[in-house]
């Protein structure tokens, strides 16, 4: 009982929209950073590809997480037993995000990992800061992406964790 509880609570919609309030926020001001050190007039190059790379690992590890809610709640055994329809929308949200998290961070991740190729098999020589735009670009979607998903969950309705 007090562990189906516990398994509700982290799971629920007020858990998941704390976690992506975190994660919005963590993201905000990695692209903040990154954006600093890419105005600078030297960059350091293997600080920003730490970043992207962790920044990658993160949205796509949660964005695993989420697009498996429903299989997670199967696996805790909340699912059949209290699925419902608020259930099943946070669900939805949940992959839908989910799916893109993953994708906007294995996108971020091409640039990145191209410059990383010796240029003796692919000469990418002066193309470092443009390929980190490139990838600021999709941090900015991920942080588009995770200000819309805190917004649908908050238009969910609450449930009572019994």
């Amino acid at each position: 009982m007090i562990r189906t509880r516990l398994f509700r609570l982290v799971t629920s919609r007020t858990a998941l929209i704390g976690i992506n309030a975190t994660f919005t926020y963590c993201t905000l001001l990695i692209l903040f950073g990154m954006v600093q050190e890419l105005l600078h007039h030297k960059p350091d190059l293997h600080q920003l590809d730490q970043i992207i790379e962790g920044m990658a690992v993160i949205s796509i590890a949660f964005g695993v997480a989420l697009e498996s809610r429903e299989d997670i709640m199967e696996i805790l055994g909340l699912y059949p037993r209290f699925i419902c329809e608020t259930e099943q929308r946070i669900d939805q949200v949940c992959k839908d995000y989910g799916i893109a998290f993953l994708l906007y961070g294995l996108f971020m991740e091409i640039p990145n990992q191209m410059v990383r190729i010796p240029n003796h098999i692919v000469n990418t020589a002066g193309i470092e800061i443009p390929a980190m735009m490139v990838c600021v670009v999709f941090l900015c979607a991920i942080l588009v992406a995770s200000v819309l998903a805190t917004l649908r969950l908050l238009r969910l309705p609450a449930l009572r964790v019994h």
